[in-house]
């Protein structure tokens, strides 16, 4: 087995993610959850363990093949540490389902899907409203953010670099980061010897838009490539509204969360 796959096996699961997350006082995700929760509620499921166990699957089988794992597709590269037998029923029962364009297998967030699409997305922008709205009442629940927005790429890192310094991260110089060639990340290592990276993505358009351009990756001292791309709803459903922001001011406070929210993630590890 992979060096990377077998450290990434120390890992204590998606729920103990969310607790980490719940206990720094990043309360998004939840809310987020909530909101898909209580949309299937409405119409008739009203068993939230049902979601809740689709996305701790989903996300167990990511982490545990290093990224090399498609939950919804059932598409798996190389070796398959996790594969979920909760996850394969699902994916046979849709077959009997009419077709849709969505490859979404979870009943009911695929009627999400396809009746946001039918709304011309306004139940996805609704739903991301009120996160933005949650968002702004929690961001007064933390410590003053720095200032230093301006809208674009080159002057993020000076930001992210004060939030990643907060959190422990030292900024080293990887030969392979990423899918990309090697470079300077903000790095912290476990005993098991994995390597959580992150940095800056400053290419392609100038401005900051429509998210906030960070990477987060996991790779192993002894073996590099592949890494796990660790983003935000990898790690936990619902983090990615973080990354998403309408107003300088939650730009900000969405790389402050973000980075915190890997830190999190890399707590959950040996």
């Amino acid at each position: 087995m992979r060096k990377l796959l077998r450290a990434l096996g120390t890992w204590q699961g998606p729920e103990k993610v969310a607790e980490a997350i719940t206990a720094r006082g990043f309360l998004v995700p939840r809310f987020y959850r909530d909101e898909m929760i209580a949309y299937c509620r409405a119409c008739g499921v009203d068993d939230s363990s049902d979601l809740e166990t689709y996305w701790n699957e989903a996300s167990r089988e990511v982490v545990s093949c290093g990224g090399q794992a498609n939950p919804r597709q059932r598409r798996f590269i190389g070796e398959i540490p996790y594969r979920s037998a909760y996850l394969d029923q699902l994916a046979e029962a849709k077959k009997s389902l009419p077709p849709s364009d969505f490859l979404e297998i979870q009943p009911c967030l695929l009627r999400w899907l396809e009746e946001d699409q039918s709304q011309g997305a306004k139940l996805g922008k609704a739903l991301l409203e009120r996160a933005e709205s949650f968002k702004d009442q929690e961001r007064a629940r933390h410590p003053t953010l720095p200032s230093g927005w301006t809208g674009k790429k080159r002057d993020v890192p000076p930001i992210f670099r004060h939030f990643a310094e907060q959190c422990g991260f030292i900024e080293k110089k990887l030969p392979q980061r990423g899918f990309i060639g090697g470079g300077k990340a903000f790095c912290k290592e476990t005993a098991s010897g994995l390597v959580f990276h992150c940095w800056v993505d400053t290419g392609g358009l100038p401005d900051v838009a429509p998210r906030v351009p960070l990477e987060f990756f996991v790779s192993h001292v002894e073996d590099r490539f592949p890494p796990l791309g660790a983003g935000p709803d990898t790690i936990c459903v619902g983090a990615e509204c973080y990354a998403r922001f309408r107003s300088p001011e939650n730009a900000i406070y969405g790389i402050y969360a973000l980075i915190n929210i890997f830190d999190a993630f890399y707590s959950t590890f040996e």
